[in-house]
């Protein structure tokens, strides 16, 4: 298994007990690779923000997954 694999189980493990129902990790759009990898273990997109430091502006995803 993969270290991310790992990772991410690991946390929703943790969330789920802590009493979590959801999850909503937000990603650079322009990180393809971590929004496939996300969709592959079944997070959808729920929304859009931007987010400004200085005078860069870095475009997010909020992406979500039901815990329960």
């Amino acid at each position: 298994m993969k270290i991310g694999f790992e990772l991410q189980n690991r946390l929703l493990d943790k969330a789920k007990v802590t009493g979590y129902d959801k999850i909503w990790p937000p990603v650079l759009k322009s990180n393809d690779s971590a929004i496939n990898f996300y969709k592959m273990n079944g997070f959808k997109n729920i929304g859009n923000h931007s987010f400004h430091i200085g005078k860069e502006i870095f475009d997010f995803m909020a992406m979500s997954k039901i815990l329960k």
